[in-house]
């Protein structure tokens, strides 16, 4: 018995023609309005087509919704090229879910067409990341945030002032972007600035976000020390030299404890229900322990007693403004 004679089978109540359907609107009991009806039917119906495989396909629509059907075909064709784990129909609720899955198959599909318009900076089993060079990779590589950078107004609007990282996690769809403002940087004569975003959007401290390996971090951060915007990395916008020749509002240096204090004291008043919230088994829960001084004076690649210049390629600092990546 074939799949489609056993459903037929186990679903008697579908197992219908058309005609039946048609028939059942005929108030006599001879059918002595079926013909008329028919007729009626191919000549005034939209969905009607003479070839058979053509009207069942548009009756297919009629019955589902061309959005439906169209996410069954894109779940095959993502099945077939791999890029679904879960190929098993009969595990999903309903076309919602299975929207879901199709989703991400989309996204790592335009990925990998846009392979050549990012910067890769690290990528493992768990891990992807990267600078966009474009807006539609920024956008795709953005996705599933509210990310201002994914509106190309914003995008355009940082390509010469900014250097955008996007952290991503492969496992749990989990993103972080991380930014640097070298306008503000040299504005205020300070130490390269590190902000970072989830995906709401919301500014979180970079320095606790739990769920990043340490060595991950000092990656970021040494990428984001570079002096190079987007711009530059596109050879789109000013370069980082004509910003800071345009600066002239020069501030104090300050040494590492200054820096230090500031990160705990700004990241004991952080709002509480950040979306990403330390955990048991990661080394940054204990916030203001000794140890927890000395990692942040490490990952920052400060002494004690040494000076933090305005130079951007000495020091790692943290900025808490308001500007937006």
């Amino acid at each position: 018995m074939s799949r489609l004679d056993k459903i037929k089978e186990q679903h008697p109540d579908l197992n219908i023609s058309l005609i039946d359907i048609i028939s059942f609107l005929d108030p006599t009991d001879s059918y002595k309005y079926l013909d008329f009806l028919v007729k009626n039917f191919k000549n005034d119906n939209d969905y009607y087509s003479p070839n058979k495989e053509e009207f069942m396909g548009y009756m297919g629509v009629f019955l589902f919704g061309s959005g439906k059907i169209e996410t069954l075909n894109e779940f095959e064709r993502h099945s077939r090229l791999n890029r679904i784990q879960n190929k098993d129909i009969s595990s999903y609720k309903n076309f919602l879910e299975l929207h879901e899955v199709v989703k991400k198959a989309d996204e790592i599909e335009k990925r990998k067409q846009l392979e050549k318009e990012i910067l890769k900076i690290h990528e493992d089993d768990t891990w992807l990341v990267l600078t966009p060079l474009t807006f539609e990779s920024s956008k795709v590589y953005g996705s599933n945030t509210k990310w201002c950078v994914t509106q190309e107004k914003y995008w355009v609007n940082y390509l010469s002032t900014h250097r955008l990282v996007y952290v991503l996690n492969k496992k749990t769809d989990t993103k972080i972007a991380f930014s640097r403002n070298f306008r503000l940087d040299y504005q205020k004569n300070r130490n390269p600035q590190i902000q970072a975003w989830d995906q709401l959007d919301k500014e979180v401290d970079p320095m606790f976000i739990n769920f990043i390996p340490d060595e991950l971090f000092l990656k970021i951060r040494k990428e984001l020390q570079e002096n190079k915007t987007t711009g530059d990395l596109i050879g789109w916008g000013d370069d980082v030299s004509t910003i800071r020749r345009r600066i002239s509002d020069y501030s104090e240096p300050r040494t590492a404890n200054d820096i230090v204090q500031e990160t705990l004291r700004i990241w004991s008043s952080t709002n509480s229900d950040a979306i990403i919230n330390p955990t048991n088994n990661d080394s940054r829960r204990a916030m203001f322990s000794n140890d927890m001084i000395e990692r942040i004076k490490r990952l920052i690649g400060s002494e004690q007693n040494q000076t933090v210049s305005g130079r951007p390629d000495v020091n790692y600092n943290i900025d808490y403004s308001d500007d937006l990546p």
